[in-house]
């Protein structure tokens, strides 16, 4: 049994870490550490959560499963934190203070404009410097510098109602996918569109990660629930409108927005995506919250503790309803808005960094 002084740490993030280095000297080499907490403290929800997040990313994430039971208790000293290890023990001593200084390492999200016009925008795509590619309501177009080239795309089918599209970037070249179509062109300008009808697969993406590619269901605006792997491996899940994924003990665990129930995270809508957090483990979940047409919205991160959504952090607002959240290649999620003064739709990158305060940046 290992018994810390007063750790010198100055949020949770930096005790946990401290405890991560003790768990290690107790682990196998060729193990990786499969992290329980319980909670027995006054530590809230999303205070559990950035513990255990930052105790995942400090320990060994490959190799075979070592389970560590972590206790969060306290006296009237302070925060007392124990693990077990098999049969061994490392304990820590938490000041008070370290609780109260946790929300300024925690993860903001930010928002920054890229792009806005009349009509519906569905995905956006930075072209490596070449422009932002701009996915529409049966168009695509290229704005480089000002100067902005627009392809239509045609269906013989009408569009569905709530209408949907991704963009996926491959090298020099992009895809456009809408209901029943799929588009292919270089990203460097003058900007083509090759464009078939097609039932092809959309992709699904966790940061740049492919976790797989699903069917959208014929004429809706969902996904039917078959999906392809990496691999090449056909699954069968329930209908769903969008998919997310999170890492736990060095472990990929899926989150989706079913179809018959779309608050899987809670109070939360259609729309989730993954994003990478810098401020511990490598992934969270980004959700919309429920609401009408005609109602303001706002997206929340969250993380996923034994089962469970943990809010994380505060929600970032927007100006009417989000009618898309995507990955967006590079980092972050493309978020898009439609301003329920103006009726103008408005993309913008949404990612999150250490901090406390939120800070919208103005459009470059």
């Amino acid at each position: 049994m290992l018994v810390a002084g007063l750790s010198r740490a100055q949020n949770l993030a930096d005790a946990a870490r401290e405890l991560a280095a003790k768990i290690a000297l107790r682990i196998e080499s060729g193990e990786r550490a499969a992290v329980v907490v319980r909670n027995l403290s006054s530590l809230g929800p999303a205070e559990v959560a950035e513990v255990r997040r930052a105790l995942e990313a400090a320990l060994p994430r490959q190799g075979t499963p070592a389970e560590v039971r972590v206790t969060l208790s306290e006296n009237r000293q302070g925060l007392l934190w124990v693990a077990e290890i098999g049969q061994q023990v490392a304990m820590l001593k938490v000041p008070r203070t370290a609780a109260s200084n946790a929300a300024a390492a925690g993860p903001v999200i930010d928002k920054r404009l890229l792009w806005e016009q009349d009509s519906s925008i569905l995905d956006v795509a930075p072209a490596d410097g070449l422009g932002l590619l701009v996915l529409g309501a049966g168009e695509v177009s290229l704005d480089r510098e000002g100067k902005r080239e627009t392809v239509r795309i045609n269906s013989s089918r009408p569009w569905p109602r709530d209408l949907r599209g991704r963009l996926e970037l491959e090298g020099g070249s992009f895809r456009a996918y809408l209901p029943g179509i799929v588009c292919r062109g270089p990203t460097s300008p003058p900007l083509r569109a090759d464009c078939r009808e097609s039932d092809e697969p959309w992709p699904l993406y966790a940061g740049n990660t492919l976790l797989g590619r699903a069917h959208l269901a014929a004429g809706r605006n969902y996904f039917d629930g078959r999906v392809v792997t990496p691999s090449g491996t056909s699954r069968k899940l329930a209908p769903f409108f969008s998919a997310a994924a999170i890492e736990q003990n060095g472990e990929t665990a899926w989150i989706l927005a079913p179809v018959d129930s779309p608050g899987t995270l809670g109070a939360v809508g259609g729309d989730i995506a993954s994003i990478e957090n810098p401020c511990g483990a490598r992934w969270l979940a980004l959700a919309t919250r429920p609401g009408d047409a005609d109602e303001a919205d706002g997206v929340q991160a969250y993380d996923v503790v034994e089962g469970r959504p943990v809010a994380v952090g505060q929600p970032v607002e927007f100006p009417g309803p989000v009618t898309a959240l995507w990955p967006m290649t590079g980092g972050g999620a493309v978020a898009v808005a439609r301003d329920l003064q103006t009726g103008r739709y408005a993309a913008y990158r949404v990612a999150l960094r250490c901090g406390s305060r939120q800070v919208s940046e103005p459009q470059p």
